[in-house]
């Protein structure tokens, strides 16, 4: 069997190459190639008329897939072997992230969307089989390990209302997750508006109560209008930095070389239409990672956006959690900050060594950490207030994650004032 691989805008669709199951290789149309536009569809798959290997493309297509038990839900319910990534991607590649479809041959461009009544809603968050289960229905293929659920919303409406499933070619706007642990859709939440509060683009993300603490997370790879009362959504190409550097999932915490992060800010630097910007986001970043307590950023929480163009930037961030407070998590860092791998290790020498990594002035750092402790608390008690009508625990989660930053605080304030 083969599969199509396909650019769609959410108007035209442009064949782009061929997944050959029995020579295990891709292949770029040799009309996308010639037709003046192309881009590649990740930096570790230039434009080239040869075919490419199985271990040059994997990583890039099995990329576009859930992962852990998320993949095994799926594999379980269109019964089939979860390393199978070719039947897979033939079940649920009518949407990856964003403007790739994959399927067996050209679809025909049908879009609609179905209302989902909360009711409804309610019953697919029952529990992660559900989602699964949701998730095939709708042929979308959602990367992560969370069970996820691709939806469409109204523009202007309330996030409790207005909610559509897509058809056909029809593309989703926002992606609804549940977490393993109770506790996790309130700690990304406070995070996240945290995260845009103290100046770092994010994707835009809201705590919603479907039966069950449901985090709703805007796609920054959809552009979203209303043309006589109906939606219209513009993909955008997008890829994960796993899969620009051929990485696959199951490698995402494996170190770039001996530094990941001068790896990522080299690259960023040589080839970003906005490197200045993308390097001081990645610093940021970081520093959020740290005071907050997320040990889990790894390869796959960073994405490059693509332009019309072909060039990219880095994309808006996503999946900023504090995972320290949870006893059963690691306290080993999904990416060495300045030489430390164990988040209780990153002291001011870190950071400074941190800073030579990204080819950055360590005031520069010091300053972004000086603003960041000055409004990360006052952010993650407003962002709490705004919502402690509809999740009375939501202000106890804040005092916990504020409690568990006090000693990584205290390390920035005193790598700030060196």
């Amino acid at each position: 069997m083969n599969l199509q691989v396909f650019r769609f805008d959410g108007t035209m669709l442009q064949l782009v190459g061929e997944l050959n199951g029995e020579l295990g290789t891709f292949t770029y149309d040799s009309t996308y190639l010639a037709s003046g536009i192309a881009f590649p569809l990740s930096q570790s798959l230039p434009l080239q008329t040869e075919p490419f290997e199985q271990a040059q493309y994997l990583a890039y297509f099995d990329g576009l897939l859930p992962e852990e038990q998320a993949r095994r839900e799926l594999a379980a319910r269109i019964r089939v072997r979860e390393d199978d990534y070719f039947a897979l991607l033939s079940a649920v590649g009518r949407e990856c992230i964003g403007d790739v479809v994959i399927c067996e041959k050209p679809p025909k461009i049908e879009m609609g969307y179905a209302a989902v009544s909360k009711k409804k809603l309610i019953e697919q968050f029952r529990g992660a089989e559900s989602v699964a289960q949701a998730l095939n229905a709708t042929r979308l293929s959602l990367a992560g390990s969370q069970s996820k659920l691709g939806l469409s919303h109204m523009p202007e409406k309330p996030l409790d209302t207005a909610w559509f499933k897509p058809h056909d070619m029809a593309a989703s706007t926002h992606v609804l997750k549940i977490g393993s642990l109770e506790a996790i859709p309130y700690f990304e939440y406070l995070c996240m508006n945290a995260a845009k509060a103290c100046g770092l683009a994010v994707a835009k993300t809201e705590l919603l109560d479907f039966g069950r603490p449901v985090i709703a997370s805007e796609r920054f790879d959809r552009v979203v209008s209303v043309e006589h009362e109906e939606l219209q959504v513009e993909r955008l190409h997008q890829e994960d930095l796993a899969q620009a550097f051929n990485i696959s999932s199951g490698s995402k915490y494996a170190e770039l070389s001996e530094d990941s992060f001068k790896a990522i800010a080299d690259f960023l630097r040589a080839s970003s239409a906005t490197p200045l910007r993308d390097i001081q986001q990645l610093s940021l970043l970081t520093c959020i990672n740290y005071l907050m307590g997320n040990c889990d950023a790894h390869l796959k929480n960073l994405s490059l956006l693509y332009h019309e163009d072909g060039s990219f930037s880095l994309a808006p961030c996503y999946d900023i959690i504090c995972t320290t407070w949870f006893d059963r998590f690691s306290r080993e860092l999904g990416m060495r900050i300045g030489g430390a791998s164990d988040i209780d290790a990153v002291d001011s020498k870190a950071l400074e060594n941190f800073c030579g990594s990204l080819g950055m002035r360590p005031a520069a750092l010091k300053k972004q950490c000086a603003s960041v402790i000055e409004h990360v608390a006052p952010a993650i008690e407003t962002a709490a207030d705004r919502l402690n009508k509809a999740f009375p625990q939501l202000p106890y989660y804040a005092d916990d994650l504020l409690e568990d930053m006090q000693p990584r605080l205290a390390v920035l304030k005193h790598f700030a004032n060196s």
